[in-house]
Formats: structure tokens, C-alpha cells, sequence
């Protein structure tokens, strides 16, 4: 008698076992992968975003005939070279320093923000404590004004940085939103605008004095008052523009305060690498260890409020380096091993450095 074997209707033990690890190892595999796609995809937008703003810039320079100034101050304090504080504004130098507003709301109607740019150009009537208090950086988040509490659109934060949610609050300033990008200032401190370690904005005069009326107002803004092409001696393509910035979301870190000409702030300088491990020193850290003890060891800075040598580097959380836009208005990728020289030559407009081309 013949005796049939019984058909299997599923799969043993051992066979689900081996078919759930090889979806693991897949899965193992597929997710870092994954993972680098959405990182690279993260990077280009940010890439794009710094190519709309240098575009910005030059769009500015073409009906203005120079690019947004750093930050406009009265030309008596640019011819004394006395100190260009961008904080308070009711200072000890002569009393009141009637500041103007930095680049970036320059750049609001470059980049299809015209409501607020609007709202900006007409301060000294919407806020006219701005006329006494000076500086506009203070009270750009007002209710009537409601331009320094938010970043005012996508183009301003790359997809790649920690989002910062608590807003900044100290010292003179309060309440003011962060954002990713930062103007190059020069190759070493605050005061780089003054020689030939000077970046693509500076301190400028606005062509007013302390004490104006007004309707000089207006002025402040300094409308083709900021660095020219024409001036860049060193070359366009030779010379950093924008690059990125990020800090810690904590309410005395002003890494990223878009508004505010300050270093770390809205601006940067060359004076140490791309992701430098704790250099910088600004006015807008907390003062102590104590309040950075959540810090990461790469954001560790320290607290400078009495004079202006100050810096902070470009940051990103992009492997490897940072983005930067060139004054010619490209996009490069800068790794963070670029020999320093070499950094620091790009930081300068008028250094007269030879630029390596396989930077």
C-alpha cells in the first residue's frame, strides 16, 4: 500500500525566523539610506534658499546701486571711528545714536515680502518712540510694527537647522524670531569694516546726524550707501557673501536673530573655521556655564557686552560643512577641514589674498 505524504500548508518556525531577519537587514539597510536622501534633500533647499538671498542682494544692488547696509549710523560716528555699538539705543556716545535698519530688512522687497517692508520703511510714523529710542532693532516685534517676532518666510530657514521656538530676550532687545542665514562682516571682529579685513557689509552712514529732524528720517535706511561690486577687489567669486548660522534654542542665544546687526546675529566672520568648536564670543550668550550647561560642546560661547571684539562663525548641521553664496551670487558647499588662510581670505573683500581655486 502506497502511503502519501501530507501537502505543508505553511512555513516552519526557522523559515519565518529567516524571512523577519532578512527584512531587518533591508530595513537596516534602507534607512540610512534614506535617511542621506532626505539630508541631501534638506541641503539643496537650504543651498536654494541662500541663492534666492544672494539673488536678493543683487537685485538690491541693481536699483540701489550698492548692496543693503550692514548697519547705517550717523557720519559722525563713521569719521571718528568711535565705537559703532549695535545694541542700545540711547548710548553714551553724544546721547542718542540714530541707527538705521540692517541688511536683511533691506532685503524684505527683494524677496516678496512687501507688507513688511512696507511696515519697516514707515517706523518712525507706526513707532514714533522709534525716533527717540533710536534703534530699530529694539522694538521690531511691537504689535504695530510685527516684524521681528517671526522669520518672514521659508526662503530665511534652512530645512537642515534645529528649530528655534523660544524667541530671544535680553539686554535692550525682547521677544525677537531666529532665522538660518548670516551676512559675512569681515575675516576677524566687529570692527572689520574699518580695514582690509572687511566682508560685504559693514558699518555705513546714513548721511544724518544726531539731533536731525524728522523728516531726515527716512534716511536711516541708506539706500545706496552699502558695498559696491565695483569695490571688491579681491574678486566676487573670491569673496563669501551669506553663509548659515544656528544655535541653541534658549532666550539668550542670539545666534540667528535675523533683525539684529550683531555678530552671530545676522552677521559672521571668518575669524575661525566653518563649525568651529566653541569660539564664539557675542553679546547675545548667556553669561555663564551655568546657563549653557545644556549647550553642546560645538555651541559653548562666550558672553562679550563691553566693547565690540566680537565673532561667530558659520554653523550648519549639514555633514561636513557649511553652504555659503559668493558675492558673485553662486552656491558652494564648504567643507569644514578648508584650510583656515584660505577661509579667512574668502571673509575679506579688499584682503588681497590669493584665493586657492580647489577651495
Amino acid at each position: 500500500m502506497v502511503r502519501r505524504l501530507a501537502r505543508r500548508l505553511g512555513f516552519t518556525l526557522i523559515e519565518l525566523l529567516v524571512v523577519i531577519a532578512i527584512i531587518a537587514i533591508l530595513i537596516g539597510l534602507l534607512v540610512p539610506a534614506v535617511q542621506q536622501v532626505r539630508a541631501a534633500a534638506a541641503r539643496s533647499e537650504c543651498a536654494n534658499n541662500l541663492k534666492q538671498l544672494a539673488l536678493a542682494c543683487h537685485n538690491h544692488h541693481d536699483s540701489n546701486n550698492s548692496m543693503p547696509p550692514g548697519l547705517p549710523v550717523p557720519r559722525s560716528i563713521v569719521a571718528n571711528g568711535t565705537a559703532t555699538w549695535q545694541v542700545a539705543g540711547t548710548g553714551d556716545i553724544g546721547g542718542i545714536i540714530p541707527m538705521g535698519p540692517s541688511w536683511s530688512i533691506g532685503l524684505l522687497a527683494y524677496i516678496e515680502q512687501n507688507a513688511l517692508a512696507g511696515r519697516a520703511a514707515q517706523f518712525w510714523i507706526l513707532e514714533p518712540q522709534e525716533v527717540a529710542e533710536a534703534n530699530p532693532q529694539d522694538n521690531w516685534e511691537h504689535a504695530v510694527l510685527d516684524i521681528g517676532a517671526y522669520v518672514p518666510s521659508k526662503t530665511w530657514l534652512c530645512p537642515s537647522a534645529p528649530e528655534m521656538g523660544i524667541l530671544f530676550s535680553s539686554g535692550s532687545l525682547e521677544n525677537l524670531g531666529k532665522g538660518s542665514y548670516v551676512a559675512n562682516w569681515g575675516k576677524d571682529n566687529w570692527y572689520s569694516y574699518k580695514n582690509a579685513a572687511a566682508g560685504m557689509f559693514g558699518v555705513v552712514s546714513w548721511g544724518g546726524e544726531v539731533g536731525d529732524s524728522v523728516d531726515r528720517i527716512p534716511l536711516r535706511f541708506a539706500r545706496g550707501k552699502g558695498v559696491k561690486l565695483v569695490q571688491v577687489k579681491d574678486g566676487t567669486s573670491n569673496t563669501l557673501l551669506l553663509s548659515e548660522i544656528y544655535g541653541f534654542d534658549h532666550v539668550q542665544d542670539g545666534r540667528g536673530l535675523w533683525t539684529w546687526p550683531a555678530m552671530g546675529a545676522n552677521t559672521f566672520s571668518t575669524k575661525f573655521g566653518p563649525n568651529s568648536i566653541g569660539t564664539d564670543v557675542m553679546y547675545g550668550c548667556p553669561p555663564d556655564a551655568a546657563s549653557q550647561a545644556a549647550f553642546p560642546a560645538e555651541l559653548k560661547c562666550t558672553r562679550n557686552r563691553a566693547n565690540e571684539n566680537v565673532w561667530a562663525s558659520a554653523r550648519s548641521q549639514h555633514t561636513g560643512g557649511v553652504n555659503v553664496a559668493l558675492a558673485d551670487g553662486s552656491v558652494r558647499f564648504i567643507s569644514n577641514g578648508i584650510n583656515l588662510t584660505t577661509w579667512q581670505a574668502l571673509g575679506s573683500r579688499n584682503g588681497g589674498e590669493v584665493t586657492p581655486s580647489d577651495y
